[in-house]
């Protein structure tokens, strides 16, 4: 009787880990952020009604960014830029589709002052990697008074019924960092050796 007893305790045990590691888990998947404790971009402002499943803003870094559609051959051209970039990733209610969303987010950026590269099925196109054949893209250029232009790629995919998105804004911008003098004297000595 007492190694039956111990078999339950010990399943007893394993089921109740489990239990916690799935409920755990499960927390930490459907986390999101609040949009009072992300910074919102300043021209592109955050989707309406979407959660906000997580972001990444970096002063100086480079992204694969659509910038040009050969409307003929259908191949979309894509650039390493650098800059400031920026990314969030949306989830949207159940129910809403891919094409409305990009719809919205291209009507949104039209008034913000950018212009349509591309909003199509990713099927449709040639040269993207990774997005899924359902899902949408678009790429939107913002062009700005003696600045670089001002670059969003978006994907929107529906996601079997609860859509989520990605917004990356590249803003092109030379790296304006220097090195302190102690720095840069040391790094002379280090080249003479």
């Amino acid at each position: 009787m007492k190694p039956h007893r111990r078999r339950d305790i010990r399943w007893r045990s394993l089921a109740a880990a489990t239990v916690l590691t799935l409920s755990c888990a499960s927390t930490f998947a459907q986390a999101e952020y609040a949009p009072a404790d992300v910074p919102e971009h300043p021209v592109v402002k955050f989707y309406p009604g979407a959660a906000i499943d997580d972001f990444d803003i970096k002063a100086f870094d480079a992204a694969d960014m659509a910038t040009g559609y050969d409307q003929a051959s259908k191949a979309v051209t894509i650039e390493t830029l650098e800059g400031k970039v920026s990314r969030y990733n949306y989830n949207h209610a159940e129910g809403q589709s891919a094409l409305e969303i990009i719809r919205t987010y291209e009507a949104a950026l039209r008034q913000a002052g950018f212009s349509t590269l591309i909003v199509a099925r990713v099927s449709e196109l040639r040269g993207l990697e990774g997005p899924r054949e359902r899902s949408y893209f678009g790429a939107f250029r913002a062009d700005r008074d003696a600045e670089p232009p001002l670059y969003v790629n978006l994907e929107v995919d529906p996601n079997a019924g609860a859509p989520w998105s990605v917004v990356t804004i590249v803003e092109p911008k030379p790296m304006a960092q220097s090195l302190p003098a102690d720095a840069a004297s040391r790094a002379a000595g280090l080249a003479r050796d």
